[in-house]
């Protein structure tokens, strides 16, 4: 479905937010529309660290981070719509070297090449896919400086947070963090999502 097109938005009881610059006029947007269509009754959205690189990251502060969430948390209430929110540490990988059938496509490596990063940037990415594919359930907060401190978190990782979570009426009203652990093993696909954020809390 294209949003914003003439066709009528479809009727769904689940959403997943997973935008990684999503902003909330949008996913505020979306939730009324399908709530108008259809039965919707939960929501899950991604929250990652918008890394500011250079000498800014050392001042942000993680307050847009807290906005978006608390927009999306608003208009979903307002709407009688459940939520989760699924916080992530700095993003990255999800390529087919995590070997996950939900990988992004072999030129997601490539497109490290021309940026700032230096052209060693899309092999470093595949290292990272190839021996991050733990899970852990816990604080994604940085340190006293902005980015200082806030773990990465693998894209594969991200996503079974958010449709781990939208399939689990324990996991409404909840917030939690997903980070990544160093693994060569395959990613987890039975992880027990309910359990390990009750043990985080």
């Amino acid at each position: 479905h294209i949003f914003g097109g003439s066709e009528p938005m479809p009727a769904v009881s689940g959403l997943i937010l997973a935008d990684e610059e999503l902003q909330p006029e949008v996913a505020g947007a979306l939730v009324r529309k399908l709530t108008q269509s259809g039965p919707l009754s939960r929501v899950a959205m991604l929250s990652n660290a918008r890394y500011a690189g250079g000498f800014s990251g050392f001042f942000s502060s993680g307050s847009e981070r807290d906005e978006v969430e608390a927009a999306t948390r608003k208009v979903c209430e307002d709407a009688g719509v459940e939520w989760t929110i699924v916080r992530t540490g700095k993003l990255r990988g999800g390529g087919i070297k995590t070997y996950s059938p939900h990988c992004l496509p072999e030129s997601f490596y490539s497109t490290f090449a021309d940026t700032a990063l230096g052209p060693t940037a899309g092999i470093d990415e595949e290292y990272y896919d190839l021996t991050s594919r733990g899970i852990q359930v816990g604080d994604v907060a940085g340190g006293l400086l902005g980015n200082m401190g806030i773990p990465e978190t693998n894209r594969i990782a991200a996503g079974m947070a958010l449709t781990g979570s939208l399939a689990l009426d324990e996991m409404a009203a909840n917030t939690f963090g997903v980070k990544s652990t160093e693994s060569n093993e395959n990613f987890d696909m039975s992880f027990d999502w309910a359990t390990a954020v009750k043990r985080a809390q």
